[in-house]
């Protein structure tokens, strides 16, 4: 056996560390990762680093087990990281075979190399190892020696790099296919890649796109101008609203997100994601004309009208509501109904409240009549209700108070309850005059013209006449006739003054005269 002393001329650990591994934020996205290691040649994991702290792993088998769990690869890449790490500190006369013994004992790739206070240093895997050997001056027997050892580490480093191609391979097709469209763009604003969900989106071909300002597909070039300083000053873009252009004429809305590949500080290509949500701006469009129109018919309405939360928490008022009390919305929104100032002037008002919405809220339609205080200090009724809202499994999901102004209809109805006062007393009086009058001794009651309406039985007697032969006959046709037979029989020669409608006959010795006139009616 050679000499244990030639083992030191295999190289060291700190020869054999990757100083400048792939290193990314926890909140990298996983596409950007995956790109990130296939733009890197001989990359296959990159290390998540917080604040210098080492916090996380993500290899090319996590990309796959990622790409084939189907989840949505803009998602941070610290939720799906490894962070149960196996790590090495680097320590003085340390070898090659340090490193073999961790691998093999965690089977792992992929070892980060640690100082003594924690801090990254570096990466070592074995494709390092395997050409660390072969370049190395070891004599034979020693090789032979670790033999053993170095064919189980060979036989695992063809294994290694057998999958990182498999996984390349699988990776640039993932990018290229995905469903999520793509593209890279040069420091001099051209299109240099694009994957075909990119091109499918806008409807051109990679010719037609590809090798073209980018400028040329965005229709607002300040809002493109914005971007690309972004990402010429190391800012990345996140979810950046565009409007593309298609070859067909019509218009695209998206999202941006991009950030710039870096490489020794030269600017390489931006990496850029398009989200189309076309979709999404024309479901706000009508969204926003359809609020438009229930925010015309809301507040043009003369009702009270508003929207409460079951729990009886305001939601929404209208400007009819707001405006009788000379609130704004924001001092209304978000507060309990019962402690707005519809309410507060009486707390039996209140406590009805609460209860109505504690059944409105259970299903129930309520309603009650309340006196509200306007902003001027005058008074309103009101003809409130409470109605639920339900949703498609008939759950009460929201409460519509109404309000109906009904102080004319109340005004009407104690006008018509006095009037019906004042009637009954009228009446009363009536018949009471009536009776009065049916109990004098001649009583006869005629219209403007003169015409006989009525006559009581006095008159009747006195006259000779029936009540049948009197009505509807002129009042002065019978006087001379009653006069000259009757009344003098009655009043003698005494004067006396008869009422005949609102006429009044004077009866005097020789004479009849109506009051009022200077011609007699008659002389005898």
């Amino acid at each position: 056996m050679d000499n244990p002393n030639s083992f030191l001329a295999l190289p060291k650990l700190e020869v054999l560390i990757d100083r400048t591994p792939l290193i990314v934020t926890p909140d990298t996205s996983i596409v950007d990762a995956i790109a990130l290691m296939s733009q890197t040649q001989g990359s296959s994991c990159v290390l998540i680093v917080r604040e210098a702290n080492l916090i996380g792993i993500f290899t090319e088998r996590d990309a796959l087990k990622a790409v084939a769990s189907q989840i949505d690869l803009r998602m941070a890449i610290a939720q799906v990281m490894t962070s149960s790490l196996i790590t090495q500190v680097l320590e003085r006369e340390q070898t090659i075979f340090t490193v073999l013994s961790t691998l093999q004992q965690h089977k792992i790739s992929h070892l980060p190399i640690l100082n003594e206070t924690g801090n990254l240093i570096g990466l070592v895997t074995p494709t390092r190892l395997l050409q660390a050997i072969a370049i190395a001056d070891v004599p034979e027997a020693t090789i032979q020696e670790c033999s053993a050892e170095l064919s189980h580490l060979n036989a695992q480093i063809k294994q290694e790099i057998k999958k990182h191609r498999q996984t390349e391979s699988e990776i640039a097709d993932f990018i290229e296919n995905a469903v999520v469209p793509l593209h890279w763009v040069a420091e001099d604003s051209t299109i240099i890649w694009a994957n075909q969900a990119e091109l499918d989106l806008l409807g051109y071909t990679k010719e037609e796109y590809i090798g073209q300002p980018i400028a040329k597909f965005h229709v607002d070039s300040e809002i493109l101008s914005d971007i690309l300083q972004r990402l010429a000053t190391h800012q990345p873009v996140k979810g950046y609203e565009a409007r593309l252009r298609c070859k067909d004429g019509s218009i695209r809305h998206a999202l941006i997100d991009s950030n710039t590949f870096w490489k020794d500080g030269k600017f390489i290509h931006t990496r850029c994601f398009t989200r189309d949500i076309s979709e999404r701006k024309q479901a706000e469009e009508s969204l926003r004309e359809s609020e438009q129109k229930f925010r015309a018919i809301f507040d043009g309405t003369f009702q009270f009208i508003g929207l409460l939360t079951t729990e009886g928490i305001v939601i929404e008022a209208n400007l009819t509501a707001l405006n009788s009390i000379g609130a704004k919305r924001s001092e209304i929104i978000g507060r309990p109904f019962w402690e707005t100032p519809w309410w507060t002037h009486s707390p039996q008002l209140q406590e009805q409240l609460k209860k109505g919405i504690i059944r409105a809220a259970a299903g129930e339609l309520v309603r009650f009549e309340a006196e509200h205080f306007l902003v001027d200090g005058t008074s309103i009724f009101v003809d409130f209700s409470l109605k639920p809202v339900f949703d498609e499994a008939g759950k009460v999901v929201m409460l519509i108070p109404e309000g109906r102004d009904i102080s004319e209809r109340q005004a009407a109805l104690r006008e018509r309850k006095q009037a019906e006062i004042v009637f009954k007393k009228t009446l009363k009086s009536l018949e009471f005059q009536k009776s009065a009058l049916d109990r004098a001794a001649i009583v006869a009651i005629t219209d403007r013209y003169g015409v006989i309406t009525y006559v009581n039985e006095q008159f009747c007697q006195i006259s000779q006449y029936s009540k049948e032969e009197l009505l509807g006959k002129p009042i002065e046709s019978l006087i001379q006739a009653i006069i000259l037979s009757n009344f003098f029989k009655i009043f003698g020669q005494r004067s006396r003054v008869v009422r005949f409608g609102k006429a009044r006959l004077k009866i005097a010795p020789k004479m009849a005269v109506f009051i009022g006139s200077r011609r007699p009616l008659f002389h005898f």
